[in-house]
C-alpha cells in the first residue's frame, strides 16, 4: 500500500511558510521564550535551560492552537476538502500529513531555540548534554502531542477562531 502524505505534507509546509502569519507566530513564540529565559538568567545570575524547558509547554498552549487551527477547518471554510477528498488520499493521509506539517513547524521553533543550548555548551562547564536533549525531546513530545489535540480541534469545526478554542480547552 502506498502512502500519499508526503505530497500533501509538502504542500502544507509550503503553505505554513508562504504564510506571513507562521513567521509572526514563530516570532512571538521565541521572543517570549527568550524574555522568560533571559529574565531569570539575570534576576538569579545562573545559566541553565530549566526556565525554558518549563516555560515553553505553556506558550504551546497558544502557540500550537495558533498555528493548527486552520488545518482541516480553513479547507472545510473555503471547500477545498471536498476537493481533496477526491483525489486518491485516504482519510489517514490527509490528516497525517496536516499533523506532521504541524509538527515540523513545532520542530522549526523548537529548532531556534537550540541557540540558548549552544551559547550554554560554549560558556557554561559541567553541562548534562543528557539532560538537555532530553528535555528537547520532551519538549518535541510535547508539542506532537498538542498538534494532534489541535489537529483534531480543527476537525470538528470549520470556523477558525472556534477550532483555536476547542483546541485550548482541550489542552
Amino acid at each position: 500500500m502506498r502512502s500519499n502524505y508526503k505530497i500533501l505534507y509538502r504542500k502544507e509546509v509550503g503553505s505554513f511558510f508562504n504564510s506571513p502569519v507562521a513567521y509572526i507566530t514563530l516570532v512571538v513564540f521565541l521572543l517570549i521564550n527568550a524574555w522568560f529565559t533571559m529574565s531569570t538568567f539575570f534576576l538569579i545570575n545562573e545559566s541553565d535551560l530549566r526556565t525554558l524547558f518549563s516555560i515553553v509547554p505553556i506558550v504551546y498552549l497558544f502557540f500550537i492552537p495558533a498555528i493548527t487551527m486552520g488545518l482541516i477547518s480553513k479547507e472545510k471554510n473555503t471547500g477545498t476538502l471536498e476537493f481533496i477528498t477526491t483525489l486518491p488520499f485516504s482519510d489517514g493521509d490527509i490528516i497525517i500529513a496536516k499533523f506532521l506539517a504541524a509538527l515540523t513547524l513545532v520542530g522549526a521553533a523548537l529548532a531556534f531555540t537550540l541557540v540558548h543550548f549552544i551559547t550554554l555548551l560554549f560558556i557554561g562547564n559541567n553541562i548534562d548534554i543528557g539532560a538537555l536533549l532530553t528535555g528537547y525531546f520532551g519538549l518535541l513530545l510535547v508539542g506532537g502531542v498538542y498538534a494532534a489535540v489541535g489537529t483534531f480541534g480543527s476537525t470538528i469545526t470549520d470556523n477558525q477562531i472556534t477550532a483555536f478554542l476547542v483546541s485550548f480547552l482541550i489542552i
